[in-house]
């Protein structure tokens, strides 16, 4: 219904727009807004990557754009908060604080904005050894999910693609 559309986007954009909100909320919520074409999404996501050091807020921000046809500009906050490894940020104020939450998160969005994007492998890798011995998966149900979704996502390590070149692949047909 699209009242209720429109109450979750005036949320999520209340959200998004409050400068007293924590950084990677603000993005996780202009991530959201652009996933559903929301225009506000773009000017968010610009005013978080202004002058801002690499963190995980860059990485959603920069996904944001990516989202709303800025590849070129999102791509570049996107590839410098990889390269920061922006996953392994400790002591967030937010509910994807746990490493192995932000790393599921961070795969599943990465195999859909950039999916040939050298980190994969590595954010893989960093799935795997987050795995608990004790079969309670990632830990929460937050991380599980997140996981299972990017898993769902993932082709298996070992399949080359057309270059030769073995790693992870995404699938094409989702």
């Amino acid at each position: 219904d699209s009242q209720v559309k429109n109450r979750i986007n005036a949320y999520l954009y209340s959200i998004a727009s409050d400068a007293s909100k924590p950084r990677g909320i603000r993005a996780y919520a202009t991530y959201v807004l652009a996933l559903g074409g929301h225009t506000g999404a773009v000017r968010n996501a610009q005013n978080l990557l202004a002058g801002a050091a690499p963190d995980f807020a860059t990485f959603l921000a920069g996904a944001a754009l990516i989202r709303a046809n800025y590849a070129g500009e999102g791509g570049e906050a996107v590839t410098r908060a990889m390269n920061a490894e922006v996953w392994r940020e400790n002591n967030m104020p937010y509910e994807f604080a746990d490493e192995a939450c932000r790393c599921g998160m961070t795969l599943s969005i990465l195999s859909e904005i950039m999916p040939e994007s050298p980190h994969a492998l590595k954010l893989a890798e960093a799935l795997r050894r987050k795995l608990r011995p004790d079969d309670n998966g990632w830990g929460t149900t937050h991380a599980n999910a997140w996981h299972t979704r990017t898993l769902r996502l993932c082709r298996p390590y070992g399949k080359r693609n057309f270059a030769g070149q073995t790693g992870l692949f995404f699938r094409e047909n989702r």
